[in-house]
Parts: structure tokens; C-alpha cells; sequence
């Protein structure tokens, strides 16, 4: 044993002699001892939440040790600090960067979550800095990070969350028929998730504010009452049901002035007849109304006798 002990231990020895006079290998010891140092200080700065701190070592690292997988996690640890800074370009830029580098990243669904945040800061009104002002408003930002959160997660709580919050960014942009189309995929990919049911009461409301845009169009009635029966076979219960009721209520009265308004004008003109027609449509069509009441009081006044109601 002592014979196999003193052949090898001179190989041994020769050896590590060899690759501590080699200048690669001790280049490379080097490297190894000053990136990890570098990474444990990006590390603690960030513990420390000493943003700035991270920023600099993090370029640093990344400049000195491109290719070192420690290179690759350092930009999640950038991103985060300058969303803490409130520097949202930069931390969804560095955000996406962390995101391409790897097939699987560590932090990937934080990423995602902070790029979410982001999106609603946005949505919210955070404006985007322009030579170091924010003044222009990052809607179409936004947009692209609900997106991109859509394609990327398509079964995931952020999807859902980005497809209402997309939909309501469209509707304040009236953008109507791309909101109603984002919600009906938030319905279609979320059956019973709770925004789903919130998703048929925003359809409603675009539906609501569209009747009052355009005059007479009664195609939007038609698509609203499509839309309560759509809530009431999956929800029948909830309350949602009824505020789309009353939204539906709401249109038909838009649709009722219109038809009283034609029906006064007859009226005013002495043409009986044709505002007795008038009236009569609004209790046949809109009998629930408010307007339906006074355009039974209206009629009263006509004093049509019964052949000419039957003509008309």
C-alpha cells in the first residue's frame, strides 16, 4: 500500500504544480473567486433593498462575466430594482432580457408578475419618462404586456387578469369592438373564474354606452338581451344578473325616447294617428319604462275614438 502511496503521490504533486504555474488556470480561479464575489455583493444589495447598489454591480458583473450563468440571473435582480426605482421601461426591458436568456429561468413566473404590475401601473396612469419627463401616456405599452402575458400563460390567474384589464383599456379608449371580443375570450378561457361573470356586466355597460352613441341602432339591444341570457344560464343566482337587467332596462329607455320624441312631435303637428302609432309601439316594445307611463298619459289626451285606434 505505502509502494502505490509514494509511486502516485509525486504524479500528484507534479500535477498540481503544473496547473498552479499554468497561466489559464489560475486566470480562471481568478474569475471564478471575482465573479462570485461580485454576485454575493448584487445579493446582498439587493437583501438590503439597496436598489442603486444593485444597478451598479449588476452592470459590472455583467460587463466583466457576460457568459457566467451568474450573468443571466443578475438580470432579474437588475429588472426588480428598477421597477423598485419606479423606472418601469427599464425594469420591463430587463424583465424581457432575463425572460429570453433561458429555456426555463429560476424567476420566471416572478418576472411575469412584475411585468404584470407594470402593465397596471400603466393602465393606471403612470406616464412614460421622455427625457427624464412623464408625459406620455403608456397605453399602447400596456396593451403589449397583457398581451404578451396572454400568449405566454394562457391557463394561468395572470391571463385572466390581463385579458379584463385589457378589455377595460380598450373600452377607455373606445375601442368597443375589440373590448367586448377580450372579454368573450376571458369568458370562453374562464368559464367560472369570478371575472368572467364581472366580464358579461362590462359587456353589458359597452353595450349601454353604444346604444347612447348611436341613435336607433337596435342591434345593440338585440346583442344585450343575447348577453343577459348568456349570464343567466351560467350564473343564475349571482347578482351580476340583475345589474345587467338594469343596464338593459336603461338602453330600452334610450330607445323609448327616441320613439316619444317622434311620437310629440305628431303630436304638436295635430296628426293624431300617426302619434297614437307612435306611443302604441313604445308600451308594445318598452312597457317597462319610464317613458312607457308617459306615453300612456299621452295617449289619453288624443281622444282618438275606437275606429281610428283600430287604423292606426
Amino acid at each position: 500500500m505505502k509502494k502505490i502511496y509514494y509511486l502516485f503521490f509525486p504524479i500528484f504533486l507534479l500535477s498540481s504544480l503544473h496547473a498552479r504555474e499554468n497561466p489559464r488556470f489560475e486566470q480562471h480561479q481568478r474569475e471564478a473567486s471575482s465573479v462570485q464575489e461580485c454576485y454575493s455583493l448584487v445579493l446582498e444589495s439587493y437583501q438590503n433593498k439597496k436598489w442603486n447598489k444593485v444597478i451598479e454591480q449588476a452592470f459590472l458583473l455583467l460587463e466583466e462575466y457576460p457568459t457566467t450563468v451568474f450573468a443571466q440571473d443578475v438580470l432579474f435582480y437588475l429588472a426588480v430594482s428598477y421597477f423598485e426605482l419606479e423606472e418601469y421601461e427599464k425594469a420591463n426591458h430587463y424583465f424581457s432580457s432575463y425572460l429570453k436568456k433561458q429555456m426555463t429561468p429560476k424567476f420566471f413566473e416572478e418576472a411575469f408578475m412584475y411585468k404584470f404590475k407594470i402593465a397596471e401601473k400603466y393602465r393606471t396612469g403612470t406616464k412614460k419618462t421622455i427625457l427624464g419627463l412623464k408625459w406620455i401616456p403608456a397605453r399602447q405599452e400596456a396593451l403589449d404586456i397583457y398581451e404578451e402575458l396572454i400568449s405566454t400563460l394562457p391557463n394561468h390567474e395572470l391571463t385572466a387578469q390581463s385579458l379584463f384589464a385589457k378589455a377595460e383599456l380598450l373600452f377607455r379608449g373606445k375601442d368597443y369592438k375589440e373590448s367586448i371580443e377580450t372579454y368573450q375570450n376571458l369568458i370562453q378561457q374562464f368559464p367560472k373564474h369570478f371575472l368572467a361573470i364581472r366580464s358579461y356586466v362590462e359587456i353589458g355597460r359597452v353595450y349601454l354606452i353604444q346604444s347612447q352613441k348611436e341613435y336607433a341602432n337596435q342591434d345593440f339591444l338585440e346583442l344585450a338581451t343575447i348577453n343577459l341570457h348568456r349570464i343567466s344560464a351560467s350564473f343564475p343566482s349571482d347578482e351580476a344578473v340583475h345589474e345587467i337587467e338594469d343596464m338593459l332596462l336603461d338602453m330600452q329607455e334610450v330607445y323609448a325616447k327616441d320613439l316619444y320624441e317622434i311620437a310629440l312631435f305628431y303630436h304638436r303637428k295635430n296628426q293624431p294617428t300617426a302619434a297614437y302609432l307612435y306611443y302604441k309601439r313604445i308600451l308594445t316594445t318598452y312597457p317597462a319604462t319610464v317613458i312607457a307611463k308617459k306615453a300612456e298619459k299621452k295617449m289619453a289626451e288624443l281622444h282618438l275614438n275606437a275606429q281610428e285606434e283600430n287604423h292606426a
